[in-house]
């Protein structure tokens, strides 16, 4: 199993590439994000069933949208 320090590694060097390219990639930005805030939430060594509930612990305390 890899962690989520590894994949958010990944991560970095294919953000790095796309932006030397000059592409923009954004879901890619997104999932970066969501490995690194799983990361500083003592989850990098976890799974990604650890990142999911990271995100969804998290969009539950972000800003409300109204519908």
């Amino acid at each position: 199993m890899r962690c989520h320090r590894t994949r958010r590694k990944d991560a970095d060097l294919v953000a790095d590439a796309v932006t030397d390219a000059g592409l923009g990639l954004g879901l890619t930005a997104a999932a970066r994000d969501w490995l690194v805030g799983a990361e500083r939430a003592g989850r990098a060594d976890q799974d990604y069933s650890a990142v999911l509930s990271h995100i969804l612990h998290t969009a539950t305390k972000g800003p409300q949208r109204c519908t």
